[in-house]
């Protein structure tokens, strides 16, 4: 059967590994985006700074920790991450009428991401 192609998928360590690498990644730099985003586009009112380092803080753990627990493979994390995803993709879609294009490019990106996340949770 050398050279046909075939329909089972072959399952082995590496190619699943890579998956969740990917969606690592993808997880990363839609975190680092919101993150750069909040930091250019905060509230134009003054801000308590306890409030900015608990934002700050959180946005850190967000966007390093949960990167490097989907790089190690942890299923429940990328389980739920689909779950919280799939709710953002039906709200920034729903929001689209109403503020345009912006959360058009934002649903996009959601979508982009839930597809690396359930390529790594449900090994597709």
């Amino acid at each position: 059967m050398r050279g046909r192609f075939v329909l089972a998928k072959i399952r082995n360590p590496e190619d699943r590994a890579r998956k969740y690498h990917h969606a690592a990644a993808a997880y990363a730099a839609i975190a680092i985006a919101y993150f750069l985003l909040f930091a250019w586009k905060r509230p134009p009112h003054p801000i308590e700074p306890w409030i900015i380092g608990v934002v700050v803080g959180a946005g850190l753990l967000v966007a390093v920790v949960f990167p490097v627990l989907i790089w190690r493979q942890h299923r429940w994390l990328v389980l739920l991450l689909f779950v919280v995803y799939v709710g953002r993709v039906f709200w920034s879609a729903a929001a689209i009428p109403k503020y345009g294009w912006v959360f058009g490019v934002v649903t996009a990106l959601h979508v982009l991401v839930l597809v690396f996340l359930v390529r790594a949770g449900f090994d597709l």
